[in-house]
C-alpha cells in the first residue's frame, strides 16, 4: 500500500496459506516486507459459511498489540462494518489500518459471492 501523494510505502498484507478454512488470517508486513503483525478473523469462517447472517469480527495486531478492530453490524439486507482504531504505543498510520480493513471486507464479500 502506497501513499499516492508522496509515493512512500506504508506496508502490505500477505494471506496465510490454508488459514481460510477455519478463519481468515493475514500477515501484516512493514514497508521493508518484514512481518510486523497479523490481521485475523475472530469468528469462525466455517460457521459464517452456513449462517450467513452471523456478523464477522476481525482484529489487527502489530508488535503484539491490538491496534484496530473491524466489526460487522447485524443487518438483513446490507453489510455494514465499523473500524475502531485503538490507541497504541506504536505509531501506526491510520490509512494503513483502513486499507487492511478493506482487504478483510473484500475477502468477506468475495467468499459470500463464491458460495
Amino acid at each position: 500500500m502506497l501513499d499516492s501523494f508522496s509515493g512512500v510505502r506504508l506496508g502490505s498484507v500477505r494471506t496465510r496459506a490454508l488459514s481460510w478454512m477455519l478463519r481468515d488470517a493475514w500477515d501484516v508486513l512493514d514497508p521493508e516486507d518484514r512481518v510486523c503483525g497479523t490481521m485475523q478473523e475472530d469468528t469462525l469462517s466455517l460457521v459464517r459459511r452456513f449462517l450467513r447472517f452471523w456478523p464477522g469480527r476481525h482484529h489487527i495486531e502489530i508488535g503484539g498489540e491490538v491496534v484496530a478492530l473491524l466489526v460487522q453490524q447485524l443487518r438483513i439486507f446490507r453489510k455494514v462494518f465499523s473500524l475502531q482504531v485503538l490507541p497504541a504505543a506504536q505509531n501506526v498510520d491510520a490509512r494503513f489500518l483502513i486499507a487492511c480493513a478493506l482487504v478483510a471486507v473484500t475477502a468477506d464479500v468475495r467468499r459470500e459471492s463464491n458460495d
